[in-house]
């Protein structure tokens, strides 16, 4: 499932993209030219390993690890791209965007942030930092 969400508040060239591979998802934003300029870990789909992939050799998108991840029983995982919506906000002079799934914001990211938050994120880690709602 991919989707992508285009700045139409602000009207920055700005674009958010989700990708849920089946396994792990991830939201980017894009600068107008295409390139990505932040990330973000949304939710594994797989249970989280107990080694870090990126140390011992995993394929990417990295599947978040467990020592990463909060429990993910309050979340019911969306089955379709219409459950995902992006707000777009203002803070601090800079853009940001609020990444929700039926109403609920699991993610906020901005340009530079490399990883942004993430509400299923327990702690601070490569593919995401905690963020509370």
């Amino acid at each position: 499932m991919m989707i992508e969400f285009e700045d139409t508040v602000y009207n920055s060239g700005l674009r958010l993209l989700v990708e849920d591979t089946g396994d792990v998802c991830y939201a980017y934003i894009r600068e107008s030219s295409g390139e990505i300029c932040g990330d973000v870990w949304l939710y594994n789909r797989l249970p989280p390993p107990l080694e870090k992939p990126w140390k011992s050799g995993g394929s990417t998108p990295y599947l978040n690890p467990a020592e990463y991840v909060r429990q993910q029983t309050a979340l019911l995982l969306p089955e379709s791209p219409s459950e995902f919506s992006v707000d777009w906000q203002r803070e601090n002079n800079e853009i940001r965007a609020l990444v929700s799934i039926n109403s609920t914001v699991i993610a906020k990211i901005a340009p530079g942030e490399r990883p942004g938050f993430s509400l299923l994120a327990s702690k601070k880690g490569p593919l995401a930092k905690p963020f509370e709602i």
